[in-house]
């Protein structure tokens, strides 16, 4: 019974809270927490392979990773200005209690349980949210500039193998070039032959 009691009171005392907290405050930890705390696929940090990404994409909503970066960034970009929106409302609160006069106490209870509460949403986005979100558009532009690298390398085996005369799986215009080459060939041999 006393437990009942005691969780009634540290309801109400909640409940207090969030009427004591001034509304752009509350404005600002709702903004933080609609961030979402993006989880990492384990195949981002495993591997950077396509197969890996392809399997690590099809949790997420979209499957182009350039648009989940992008995305992500503005996320970030929003966290970044919620973070300092946060830190400049502390400094306005700090200023605001310097000033006040030590008989009101109500504004001085309700500018220091502001004040807390802002230092709880900002370590939050510190600590959880900014740094998460880092971490994802790490490993999603790792993944797009692999996929960047593997076509640059495709087109370097193909130059290499041109250039070392051996044959190319994929040559579109094959047929004509070999008109190419026969053309050629006749106008050596007309050269040879009327040399």
């Amino acid at each position: 019974m006393s437990t009942e009691v005691l969780q009634r009171r540290s309801d109400s005392d909640s409940d207090s809270d969030i009427s004591t907290i001034s509304p752009e405050v509350l404005q600002l930890q709702k903004r933080v927490k609609s961030l979402r705390v993006p989880e990492i696929p384990r195949d981002f940090s495993k591997g950077k392979t396509r197969k890996g990404l392809k399997k690590a994409l099809q949790g997420i909503e979209s499957c182009s990773v350039k648009e989940e970066l992008e995305s992500y960034e503005y996320q970030l970009a929003d966290a970044l200005n919620c973070r300092r929106e946060l830190i400049d409302e502390i400094f306005k609160t700090e200023k605001y209690l310097r000033n006040i006069s030590s008989g009101q106490y109500e504004k001085i209870y309700k500018k220091l349980k502001d004040l807390e509460t802002i230092q709880e949403v900002l370590n939050y986005a510190d600590k959880e949210v900014i740094p998460s979100l880092q971490q994802v558009i790490k490993a999603l532009s790792i993944a797009e500039n692999d996929d960047h690298r593997q076509i640059r390398k495709v087109q370097k085996t193909k130059h290499t193998d041109k250039k070392h005369g051996r044959r190319i799986n994929t040559r579109h215009d094959q047929h004509y070039k070999r008109s190419r080459e026969i053309e050629r060939a006749k106008k050596q041999a007309t050269r040879i032959a009327f040399a």
